[in-house]
């Protein structure tokens, strides 16, 4: 019976919107009502409770009268902020993961330079990768 009444309670504080500690003072009276009710139908099912006290829905609304509007409006607010903070910071994961990613793929095509000093008969010549490639190019 305990697992009807939590799921009960559980479907009504998805309903309301306000902290916990709103919550706690707005449930108080009714958690005297609940236990009243269980001593009164030990026996209670789903539908009892239902019949007895509401939906979950109109369960919320009766409590969210004594709510003040300010507390509503604070919540909303804090939990807008935290949806778009937390959105914000998984989208600069992405961006960073991403960049990590694409300087990984450029690090693997970007040549070493190497400087090659050959000597032929006597003549030192210095030159760059890039210039030996060019040189081979044209031979």
């Amino acid at each position: 019976m305990n697992r009807i009444l939590d799921k009960y309670l559980k479907d009504i504080r998805k309903c309301l919107p306000c902290s916990n500690a709103v919550w706690k003072d707005i449930s108080r009276d009714f958690n005297v009502a609940l236990s009243t009710f269980c001593d009164e139908n030990p026996d209670f099912n789903e539908h009892l409770l239902i019949d007895a006290f509401g939906t979950p829905q109109e369960m919320a609304d009766e409590l969210l009268k004594k709510v003040p509007l300010s507390e509503i409006e604070r919540y909303k607010k804090i939990r807008l902020n935290s949806i778009i903070f937390i959105s914000v910071i998984i989208a600069m994961i992405c961006i960073l993961s991403l960049t990590h990613i694409y300087i990984l793929e450029n690090s693997k095509s970007i040549p070493i330079n190497t400087e090659t000093i050959v000597i032929v008969n006597d003549e030192v010549l210095v030159s760059s990768s890039d210039e030996l490639k060019n040189n081979k190019v044209k031979e």
